[in-house]
């Protein structure tokens, strides 16, 4: 005797909790809006070395650290603070901060880049891959 299974995925309106309303692009930024009121979004800035200009912190006998900060908006305004996070490919001890910006306090609408190394010029391009998380309703 032949069984028959339905192989068919069942699911049911109320196991449903979150999902995608819109995805697209929006400058550097690949982005996905949930249906909760959440929105991701990716991307990477990239800036030739005549566009970043590196200030140096630090003191004689204090190791200096040399920092570029440039500001990126976001595919949208964020209602709550975004998650933010980012790096950068190895160029003399790279590391990367990723801070939300706003503009009244609840409102988020650019990130602000601080990319930081040991040395005060890099050849070729400064490139930054970011992944931020926000609010979008």
């Amino acid at each position: 005797k032949q069984i028959e299974i339905d192989l068919t995925p069942y699911v049911k309106k109320e196991d449903i909790i979150d999902y995608i309303v819109e995805q697209g692009t929006s400058g550097i930024w690949t982005y996905r809006k949930w249906n909760s009121g959440v929105f991701e979004c990716w991307g990477e800035s990239v800036k030739e070395q005549s566009e970043v200009t590196f200030t140096a912190y630090g003191t004689d006998g204090i190791k200096v650290i040399y920092l570029a900060q440039w500001y990126i908006d976001l595919p949208f305004t964020s209602y709550t603070v975004p998650i933010c996070s980012g790096s950068s490919a190895w160029h003399y001890s790279n590391w990367v901060n990723i801070a939300p910006m706003y503009g009244n306090q609840t409102e988020y609408t650019k990130v602000s880049v601080m990319l930081y190394q040991e040395r005060e010029t890099v050849q070729g391009q400064q490139k930054v891959q970011m992944y931020g998380k926000g609010t979008w309703k």
